[in-house]
């Protein structure tokens, strides 16, 4: 079962020219890191660097200021989520931020996960809802993490990152044949950016766990 998420925002208008969606892809090496990093206080910046360090070193100056303001919103996954409609609002990041004719934006966002046999596809997505489907923001950006849970402890076996400039959706997706039975569950890092005051915004949804054999 996908678990979504809404976030509620407060936009003003000023826009990037063209579109721009690019995929990166983590090193191997690098997904022990990506355990050791998952859960912990951390910004955007922190985590996006050390996972990323090529793509972050070619991320625009004011992006990466960003980043290293916003903390990363894991999922809280002790307490009990509402799997009736699995959302959350959220609104501009600080009090400066607020605008005296604030538009409202509305964005939706959720993860994934389809299991045959062996086969895992996951996936994280976000797009705009509200003031129309089509409407553009500056930046998105969704990582997403595979897990497994073998009974003993937990760990991220994939993750996959997508970003796009100009854009009114966005979806990071990846495939993994399962080599070891167990508990499957795809995390999603969501992370929207206006040009407005500036404004960003950090959420995360998840998926049920799924058993693969």
């Amino acid at each position: 079962m996908a678990m979504s998420i809404i976030f509620l925002i407060l936009l003003s208008t000023g826009m990037v020219s063209a579109e721009k969606i690019e995929t990166h892809t983590m090193a191997e090496d690098k997904l022990e890191l990506a355990n050791e990093l998952y859960g912990i206080n951390i910004t955007y910046g922190e985590y996006i660097k050390q996972l990323f360090p090529e793509e972050y070193d070619e991320s625009p100056d004011p992006s990466k200021a960003r980043f290293y303001s916003t903390k990363i919103s894991w999922p809280d996954e002790s307490k009990e989520f509402d799997k009736t409609n699995g959302a959350m609002e959220a609104s501009s990041t600080s009090e400066d931020q607020k605008l005296s004719v604030p538009i409202p934006y509305l964005i939706h966002g959720e993860s994934e996960i389809d299991v045959s046999n062996s086969n895992i596809d996951y996936k994280s997505w976000q797009r705009m809802v509200l003031p129309t489907p089509y409407t553009r923001v500056a930046y998105m950006e969704v990582v997403t993490n595979l897990q497994r849970n073998d009974g003993d402890h937990v760990t991220i076996v994939g993750v996959k990152r997508k970003t796009g400039y100009n854009v009114y959706k966005l979806e990071a997706s990846g495939s993994y044949t399962a080599s070891t039975s167990g508990y499957y569950k795809a995390v999603g890092l969501h992370y929207v950016e206006w040009p407005a005051s500036p404004g960003y915004y950090a959420g995360s949804s998840f998926t049920d766990w799924t058993y693969v054999n």
